[in-house]
């Protein structure tokens, strides 16, 4: 197989290279690593390759991906070299890849895998196969019972899932006619429900993070039925629930903005109850005191807001409301700062809330945590550049800023408190009362 593989190799370089660089990484060629290692590097920077080479390829490469005598990182590699022969011969590469995977037989743990990383980097040619492959893989699901092999079906419906939604929103790109994507969304529906219903309430962390990294994008694509939105959001609690392992909590934060994102494209109002549950949950993202932070998490959880600001401003508005009479430092501190993302963002919608805005930034007025009151004066700067100020509720407001100046002027001890004062008072135009 080695002998094989490398004079396969040679036989690509010379049509590419010159004599002198065949012979220096011939040398450093002395395993199947090396030589899958380089070969993906040369299929992907190789326009046009002899059909009798991809062939060949084709053939070694599937024979030692599903070797389970080779090394796994060997396997992967092989994977990776019939993945990438698909840009040259993408029918003869599926139809290697679909041979061996067969109804009601459970398949190599990397063919699945192929499969799933032909959905993500050939989604237009893959979307005509996927019919066919998805009901095979219903024949399949129970027949998995170790770890890894149920790892990669999650990841294959969650790949699958993100192609199908990318086809059912763009579908006038593709350069075929009109498929049915319902019929496709009721196989990813019927896989997803058995992944829920037999495999969620596993305590296995691999596997608990495979799902969490499926639900976002299966959620998402089942949105776009009117019939399975009801299922898809009654999924959503369990998400929520495995807010634990900071580990995985950004992966669980993902795919909440996934689903809040598709809702808002669809036009799928969020239950009330189920809309709380999210604020509280992506509040805490935000607020909680991790040591080291986890910045990624933050910054997900704050975009989710965002959405969240554009498709439920009220209700939004009059949970922060409440969250910042609980007199918690970081809880306020959190609050204030993403009111702050929101306007600056511009979200059109705010602005029939501005009036709700300014009662909810007054309840800190009397807090004397500094690091509250620096907060605070940073809102209120972004609301006058805004324009978020209103005469009636704004006064109040403008005069906070002096007299926290001033203030900050008898204990210049407090020099960053002082210094954060001076812009935000310059900000203020009274022409605009």
């Amino acid at each position: 197989m080695l002998l094989s593989l490398t004079v396969l190799f040679i036989w690509i370089l010379s049509d590419s290279f010159s004599f002198a660089t065949q012979i220096s990484v011939c040398n450093l060629v002395c395993s199947q690593e090396d030589i899958y290692g380089h070969l993906t590097s040369v299929i992907q920077n190789t326009d046009i390759l002899d059909d009798a080479i991809v062939q060949r390829l084709i053939y070694y490469a599937s024979k030692d991906m599903r070797d389970d005598n080779i090394l796994r990182e060997i396997r992967m590699l092989a994977g990776e070299v019939l993945v990438s022969l698909a840009a040259h011969d993408f029918n003869c590469m599926m139809y290697e890849v679909q041979s061996n995977f067969r109804i009601l037989e459970l398949p190599n743990e990397f063919v699945v895998l192929a499969l799933a990383e032909l959905a993500t980097s050939y989604v237009s040619q893959s979307i005509p196969f996927m019919m066919m492959t998805l009901l095979t893989m219903q024949t399949m699901l129970r027949l998995a019972e170790e770890e890894r092999m149920k790892g990669a079906f999650c990841i294959t419906l969650e790949k699958f899932s993100r192609a199908i939604y990318k086809y059912v929103n763009h579908w006038r790109d593709f350069p075929y006619p009109r498929l049915d994507a319902n019929r496709l969304s009721d196989k990813i529906f019927r896989l997803f429900r058995y992944i829920m219903d037999k495999w969620a309430a596993t305590t296995l962390p691999t596997q608990i993070s495979a799902i969490i990294k499926a639900h976002g994008p299966t959620v998402s694509l089942l949105l776009h039925r009117e019939d399975l939105c009801e299922y898809a959001l009654g999924q959503v609690p369990w998400l929520l629930k495995q807010y634990k392992d900071k580990e995985i909590d950004f992966h669980i934060t993902q795919s909440l903005r996934q689903i809040l994102t598709a809702a808002v494209l669809y036009d799928v109002s969020l239950p009330k109850a189920l809309r709380k549950t999210i604020f509280i949950n992506l509040l805490h993202q935000v607020c909680r005191v991790l040591d080291p932070p986890v910045k990624e998490n933050e910054i997900e959880a704050s975009d989710c807001f965002l959405i969240l600001a554009h498709s439920s401003p009220a209700d939004l508005i009059e949970f922060f409301d409440e969250q910042m009479r609980s007199n918690n430092e970081a809880t306020r501190m959190g609050i204030l700062t993403l009111l702050r993302l929101a306007i600056s963002a511009e979200e059109p919608k705010l602005r029939d809330h501005i009036t709700s805005i300014e009662k909810t930034a007054k309840v800190v007025m009397g807090n004397l945590s500094i690091k509250v009151r620096n907060s605070a004066l940073l809102l209120i700067q972004t609301m006058c550049e805004k324009c978020y100020i209103e005469a009636q509720e704004g006064w109040p407001l403008i005069d906070y800023i002096f007299s926290q100046f001033a203030m900050s002027n008898k204990n210049l001890v407090r020099r960053g408190y002082h210094f954060e004062c001076c812009p935000v008072a310059s900000s203020v135009d009274s022409t605009g009362f």
